[in-house]
């Protein structure tokens, strides 16, 4: 365990010489919340107060659902494998999924503490007439969901990862992850204006449980029976995600040990 908080401490520090390059992230990522926060208190006149208080506080939650919980070391790790230099966690004493979890736990503690909580002090300053607040019941699923959340997303970035040991060039996969999120998990758009049919395929898939489910929990869009329902079955998707992606890292990484990696 002291290896892990260790690692969790030397991602701390190079946060904190790299904050500058965390702050140009984050304000790429405010801007779209900004905007469309924006879009829709321009059309109060076209949609019931509930409806955009609901949108507001939606785009806000999926920022923090996606600073919280997101994963960013699948281009790394493919760049590592394809040069060879992955190797490297071969040698050591220690699980790589263990080291990228605590690894990016290091680097979020930073963020949150910092950046998260100063950005989101300044959207409820900003949007405070047109956000939902939750019960407390809510709020503990919520929470409870982000924790499953945080997992789903490791096992799916893993999962891309581990493309790599398979395709020379995966970075196709990255992409295909990516819109996949942004369409099928909500980050782009409420999953409710998109048709029924293509909502039915996107709850099919993992990604609607990543941003979609937690909010309607938080915002009380559920009855508590289906917000318990939506927190099953996003534990279903984290287990069925973490079997599927340890099996095909460990055969990926039999095969580039074969080859002489």
């Amino acid at each position: 365990m002291k290896k892990y908080l260790t690692i969790a401490k030397a991602e701390w520090l190079d946060a904190i010489q790299s904050y500058q390059e965390v702050v140009l992230w984050l304000i790429i990522e405010i801007i779209p919340i900004f905007v469309m926060g924006s879009l829709w208190l321009s059309s109060s006149g076209v949609f019931p107060p509930q409806k955009i208080s609901f949108l507001v506080t939606y785009y806000i939650l999926v920022f923090v659902i996606s600073r919280l919980t997101g994963f960013y070391f699948e281009q790394n790790m493919q760049d590592e494998i394809r040069e060879g230099t992955f190797s490297r966690y071969l040698t050591k004493p220690i699980s790589v999924q263990k080291y990228l979890i605590w690894d990016n736990l290091g680097g979020k503690t930073f963020n949150t503490l910092f950046l998260l909580f100063p950005v989101l002090i300044f959207f409820i300053f900003l949007f405070h007439n047109y956000i939902i607040y939750p019960g407390f019941l809510n709020l503990l699923l919520f929470l409870l969901s982000l924790v499953i959340v945080f997992f789903i997303q490791f096992f799916l970035a893993l999962l891309v990862a581990s493309c790599s040991f398979f395709i020379e060039q995966a970075f196709a996969v990255n992409h295909l992850h990516w819109m996949l999120d942004s369409v099928a998990g909500g980050y782009m758009l409420p999953l409710a204006f998109y048709p029924a049919f293509l909502r039915n395929i996107f709850r099919l898939m993992p990604f609607a449980y990543v941003y979609s489910a937690p909010v309607t929990i938080f915002t009380g869009q559920l009855a508590l029976s289906a917000a318990l329902w939506q927190i099953f079955f996003s534990v279903l998707w984290a287990i069925a995600l973490y079997f599927i992606s340890s099996l095909v890292w460990k055969i990926g990484v039999k095969k580039y040990s074969a080859v002489g990696g």
